[in-house]
């Protein structure tokens, strides 16, 4: 499916969306890559180096086909038609893509790289991290 894409959304920039936005871009420099993350920051739910994250991010926004949409969500609601199955998490096809936020995404490959919510709900606050761990 990536092979017949040229416009290539990945919905999630924690740590499986970035790696795979970075082999998406190494194996194929010539492709469109949107990335959309409901958190403030990519990797904002993951406990890493500030150092790091610094470093990631000016190397991936330094990438001329590489875009990225922090703090916003798809707008599923407008995409009743979609047929997501967690089985297969990914919508090929070409389709306008609305954010949250109101962004519009042109997209023929949209692959969903979301994780899941922690159920931390019975421990302390003072043995979480700040992201819940």
């Amino acid at each position: 499916e990536i092979d017949l894409a040229s416009k290539i959304v990945i919905v999630g920039g924690g740590p499986v969306g970035i790696e795979l936005s970075g082999e998406i871009h190494h194996y194929f420099p010539e492709k469109m890559l949107t990335i959309v993350h409901s958190g403030k920051d990519l990797l904002s739910n993951v406990d890493v180096s500030e150092e790091f994250l610094k470093h990631y991010k000016t190397s991936i926004l330094n990438q001329t086909n590489i875009r990225v949409y922090v703090d916003q969500k798809l707008k599923m609601d407008s995409h009743s038609s979609w047929q997501y199955d967690a089985s297969r998490p990914y919508i090929k096809g070409y389709r306008t893509i609305v954010t949250t936020k109101g962004e519009t995404i042109q997209a023929d490959l949209v692959l969903f790289c979301t994780g899941t919510r922690l159920n931390n709900a019975i421990y302390p606050d003072e043995w979480l991290t700040n992201s819940g761990h």
